[in-house]
């Protein structure tokens, strides 16, 4: 681009950034505080909490969606919870549930001095300036999420910032992987080869 500098990045940059990151965004999914949040609103099985979870953003869609946008996870399955569980809980509780989620997680994991530092807001802003660089294009998950407000919080803008970052590489992958030719099943198993 006209006016920027350019310099060499290490091939392994991209690995460890999104090795990092994407611990940050995922660590909720695997925490009992999502499942808590979202079972006080009626949402208790935990196929049905990760969709309203991770779908939220996309607004009330179907099965059909949902099975598109997170590619590795079988129709029939998604159909099961997908869009009953918008009967439970709108897209906005589900997000709002999620977002207390992830604060109760990182104070817990992190700390409430880490999340109260400088060196949080700096890591925050320096992840939302690289979300800036994301693109939109054939990017559901990631355009759905950087159309919500970011945080306020240093800790829950950083992680807002890695979501951003994990969805446009993930989007990207998907179709990577419908270029190779393979579905969710074997996508899967290539992943967890690798």
């Amino acid at each position: 681009m006209r006016g920027m500098t350019t310099a060499a990045i290490d091939a392994r940059a991209g690995r460890r950034c999104h090795n990092a990151l994407n611990s940050l965004h995922s660590t909720h999914y695997f925490s009992p505080d999502l499942g808590r949040e979202l079972g006080a609103l009626g949402v208790t099985e935990a196929p049905a909490v990760n969709f309203a979870a991770r779908a939220a953003a996309l607004g009330p869609v179907g099965a059909g969606a949902v099975t598109a946008a997170f590619y590795n996870y079988k129709h029939d399955l998604v159909a099961r919870h997908v869009p009953a569980v918008w009967e439970k809980v709108t897209p906005g509780q589900a997000l709002a549930a999620r977002l207390r989620a992830v604060d109760a997680t990182l104070r817990r994991l992190l700390g409430e001095e880490a999340v109260a530092s400088a060196g949080m807001a700096e890591a925050a802003g320096l992840a939302l300036r690289a979300a800036e660089g994301c693109t939109r294009g054939a990017r559901p998950l990631y355009s759905a999420h950087a159309d919500l407000p970011v945080p306020d919080a240093p800790h829950l803008a950083f992680w807002h910032a890695a979501t951003l970052l994990r969805e446009h590489r993930g989007d990207g992958h998907l179709a990577a992987l419908v270029t190779a030719g393979l579905d969710g099943l074997e996508a899967l198993v290539t992943h967890t080869a690798t």
